[in-house]
């Protein structure tokens, strides 16, 4: 995947996942597994009666109301910003790549897609639907506008269809995949100033947190902290936005009540 990015290959990341997938199961007819066995007793149709009966539109409401309302607070305040974090750090790393970091009607319609998008997948009962890493493959192949996720979109759709021949992608492909745009995303530590340990100490807390929470909302919470105490300590606190410290105090209280 490195080598075809350097080479400028159009679609280098699905070729090397391609070819990821033709060695393994190269290796795997050597040793007698063939791909049709990962394909038995697969469904071609997606489970829409399942979808439709158990999570679309399926609230439980009643069990919400029972709670108490310092533990619903918490609950919608620790969902509101793991995933207001995990968009805007994901959006930091895929504008930069696009030139479009510091254009903010972009961020702001960028943001509100992605809220349209997670409140859409909490009414239709699926996993939380942000801005995922992943999106830097697609940018790394070549997109840049909203014409590249409405593609992404249709094929989702009509892969659907096909879900079984996803089996025939091997996890040492995907898992190359990750590890690219982990690269791309790691280039990014170019504009941080090394020399300036209240910004370099911050950073590097995050990408510590990162692996280890495996979220970056908590990562850049841990990130908003230290960097809030160390200026504070130096004596600078006053350089720093009061949604700092709002933002520092909040991550602390989700930190406390729900780990």
């Amino acid at each position: 995947m490195a080598a075809l990015y350097c080479r400028k290959v159009t679609g280098a990341i699905p070729l090397g996942m391609a070819i990821g997938a033709v060695v393994y199961w190269a290796g795997a007819l050597i040793i007698g597994e063939t791909p049709a066995a990962v394909l038995e007793n697969s469904s071609w149709l997606p489970p829409v009666s399942d979808f439709l009966d158990i999570t679309f539109f399926r609230f439980d409401l009643a069990t919400f109301f029972r709670i108490s309302w310092d533990t619903a607070l918490i609950l919608i305040v620790t969902f509101c910003l793991v995933d207001l974090f995990d968009t805007e750090g994901m959006l930091i790393s895929t504008s930069s790549k696009t030139n479009l970091l510091y254009e903010k009607r972009n961020m702001n319609r960028a943001m509100l897609s992605d809220a349209l998008a997670t409140v859409s997948g909490g009414l239709a009962g699926t996993s939380t639907v942000p801005t995922f890493a992943e999106t830097n493959s697609g940018i790394a192949a070549g997109g840049r506008i909203g014409f590249t996720a409405a593609v992404v979109a249709v094929l989702f759709l009509m892969c659907s269809f096909l879900a079984p021949l996803a089996a025939l992608i091997p996890a040492p492909a995907t898992s190359a995949v990750l590890l690219f745009v982990g690269i791309l995303m790691f280039a990014e530590l170019k504009n941080i100033d090394f020399s300036d340990m209240e910004e370099f100490a911050p950073a590097m807390v995050m990408i510590a947190a990162m692996p280890v929470f495996g979220s970056v909302g908590h990562a850049i919470g841990l990130g908003i902290i230290s960097y809030a105490i160390i200026r504070i300590c130096c004596g600078r606190w006053r350089e720093v936005s009061w949604v700092i410290y709002v933002a520092s105090v909040l991550f602390i209280i989700k930190f406390f009540f729900t780990f």
